[in-house]
């Protein structure tokens, strides 16, 4: 079995273990923040991980109520800047935990007495042994280039941990993420390859959405640029429409997330307006309402939880980028000029 196809596969076993493998380390890191009264999350990342990182973001913006960032990494690495992060939890997030300049980022956060935490699939990497709190990815080791299982655990930790600070029982919801992966990877695989058949001619687009679902957007851009070489761009609705909206005629390839939740209608909004313009959007749904409203959907399965919905989601887009690639000739495990671990300060 192909790399990439195999490590997306293993997705929902990943979800099922990867509360109870964190559950000491995620009932201290959260009783920590909680009595150190920090009130700014920090999050240190490249690629894939940063995208985790911009879900983060919203999770803690929206469930603990704490101003958030993404670290401007080469103001540490490059012009030698000594920030400030008191009353700040700064993460770092790295699927191999080789990140030098996350690994930076983490030690000038530890100088002036912030807390720190990392995401990573090596609990025996630079950043894990670095950091206060190491969460582990619990995803086995990862072969594919293009990060997949890894992409999901780090989502279904940022989720974990943000509703773990603010208090809320989780418990189970992630579970019920688990089964919709599931049910996608066996029973929607067919139904992805025709589609990325569909658009396997495809030489540039754009991928939008709103809110929870923004960093889905990104990051189905950039497994479409790694495994298929297309130009594909992530944007957000609000960004959108300030000006990347003018390069749309009939024929851009255009990909709108509206699952069900507070952004649903910013998407459907996105799509009905591109539609005016004589463009023909593909809509990625789990509203089944949203069917035969369009010429071009493809409904997903709802997990019960909008904000869990962006890791069925990017299941759904590591599917498309897998099979958009063999249907183009190429070999997903194997994009050229890149290697696995890319070590950026």
């Amino acid at each position: 079995m192909i790399k990439m196809l195999k490590e997306i596969s293993e997705e929902p076993e990943v979800l099922r273990r990867i509360e109870k493998g964190n559950a000491e380390t995620l009932d201290r890191l959260s009783y920590a923040v909680r009595d150190s009264g920090i009130t700014n999350v920090i999050f240190a990342g490249r690629g894939t991980s940063d995208h985790a990182g911009i879900y983060g973001q919203y999770m803690f913006q929206i469930f603990c109520e704490m101003s958030t960032g993404l670290a401007t990494a080469s103001a540490v690495t490059v012009y030698g800047a000594e920030n400030c992060y008191k009353n700040s939890l700064v993460i770092a997030l790295s699927q191999s935990g080789y990140a030098a300049d996350a690994l930076e980022v983490l030690k000038a956060a530890k100088k002036c007495g912030a807390l720190t935490a990392s995401v990573t699939n090596d609990g025996d990497s630079p950043l894990a042994k670095e950091a206060d709190f190491s969460l582990d990815c619990c995803a086995g080791p990862e072969f594919s280039v293009a990060a997949t299982k890894t992409f999901t655990a780090e989502l279904a930790i940022m989720y974990l941990l943000a509703l773990r600070i603010s208090g809320i029982k989780e418990r189970g919801r992630l579970l019920c993420a688990a089964d919709a992966v599931e049910t996608i990877i066996k029973d929607y695989d067919a139904g992805i390859k025709a589609l990325a058949s569909k658009y396997k001619d495809i030489k540039d687009g754009f991928v939008l959405s709103r809110g929870i679902t923004y960093p889905i957007a990104l990051e189905s851009a950039l497994k479409i640029q790694e495994t298929c070489y297309i130009k594909m761009k992530g944007y957000s609705v609000s960004d959108f429409y300030h000006g990347p909206l003018a390069q749309i005629e009939s024929d851009t390839v255009t990909v709108v997330y509206a699952v069900k939740g507070k952004a649903e209608n910013d998407g459907i909004g996105a799509a009905d307006r591109l539609v005016s313009i004589g463009n023909r959007p593909l809509v990625v749904t789990d509203d089944f309402e949203l069917k035969d409203r369009y010429e071009n959907v493809m409904l997903v399965p709802d997990c019960g939880d909008e904000f869990l919905a962006p890791v069925v989601l990017a299941t759904f887009a590591q599917l498309f980028a897998f099979h958009l690639c063999l249907a183009r000739g190429g070999n997903p495990d194997c994009p050229r000029n890149l290697k696995k671990v890319t070590v950026t300060r």
